[in-house]
């Protein structure tokens, strides 16, 4: 068995013993999506950090819960996961972004999610980076990095 069919199998497994699927989308049943209780409790965001609130508040005054909430296969609920622990464990990710893109980050200033840096307008663009983390470099100038997250189940 492959390890795309093993991690599908233990995905499903997970939440038909958690009782958490049983979505209905199109007429026909979506195993990897959340229930309603399961999606508005933010069981797609790690139970930590802040997470779920930063995703929650991400979203501003809107009371609905977003269709990425409930899709597990979406890459929306990502780098809320991986990055906002990042504003606790600010050392931690000093040390990753360092040496993941070759920086010289000394302070983490802010990390946002889904935005578009008005302000600053990089790309002269509307774009919307899915991570965007402003720093101060060891020489005191300030620096950027716009990430983009990607989930895919392409060939392993």
């Amino acid at each position: 068995m492959n390890f795309k069919t093993k991690a599908q199998q233990h995905q499903l497994g997970y939440f038909s013993d958690c009782n958490q699927s049983g979505i209905e989308k199109a007429g026909r049943a979506q195993d990897h999506w959340l229930n309603h209780e399961a999606a508005a409790l933010g069981n797609n965001f790690y139970d930590s950090y802040g997470i779920f609130k930063a995703a929650k508040d991400s979203r501003g005054n809107k009371q609905d819960t977003p269709e990425w909430f409930y899709d597990t296969l979406r890459s929306q609920h990502i780098p809320f996961n991986f990055f906002i622990p990042f504003n606790t464990e600010k050392e931690l990710g000093i040390a990753a972004f360092n040496d993941l893109f070759n920086t010289s980050i000394k302070e983490i200033k802010d990390i946002r999610i889904e935005y578009p840096p008005k302000y600053q307008n990089p790309l002269g663009d509307k774009t919307s980076f899915d991570a965007f983390i402003s720093y101060i470099a060891e020489d005191g100038k300030k620096g950027l990095l716009g990430i983009e997250v990607k989930y895919t189940e392409g060939g392993y």
